[in-house]
């Protein structure tokens, strides 16, 4: 009886940490790329899907693919998603979300991004990926 409860209870610790961890360094199930400028993609990957009960978290990841590549967010593919205006040296990132399930968005957050500080980044070959921080924020300097 006792041996059985400790059959069990490694198999439950064991089980729990296959299914409970995360690597941080999986960006999920790829589902495609797309050009959104001259030399500039977007890399969706679906990182959690909720099925018949929900919108899909999705992420989302900018790269010229030869220098740079950074998160740029997640987002719940039901009520928000990401708006790109590229301006060739710049790039406007805007988070949109509708508050009426599916009708009219309104924007969230807006920043504009400088390509040239992304491009020095090169992170390109390296295993973790960082995320868009405000260091890469276009200034007029």
């Amino acid at each position: 009886m006792l041996n059985n409860i400790k059959i069990y209870s490694s198999l439950l610790v064991i089980l729990c940490t296959l299914f409970c961890c995360k690597n941080k360094n999986n960006k999920g199930e790829y589902r495609h790329t797309t050009e959104i400028g001259k030399g500039l993609y977007l890399e969706v990957y679906r990182t959690f899907g909720s099925g018949a009960f929900g919108g899909d978290m999705i992420s989302q990841y900018l790269t010229d693919t030869l220098n740079f590549r950074v998160c740029i967010g997640e987002f719940d593919n039901s009520i928000e998603h990401f708006s790109y205006i590229n301006n060739e040296d710049t790039i406007e990132i805007q988070k949109l979300e509708t508050s009426d399930g599916g009708g009219s968005f309104h924007t969230i957050s807006k920043k504009i991004y400088d390509l040239r500080k992304l491009k020095e980044l090169q992170n390109i070959s390296k295993l973790e990926i960082e995320t868009i921080s405000d260091k890469y924020l276009f200034t007029n300097k």
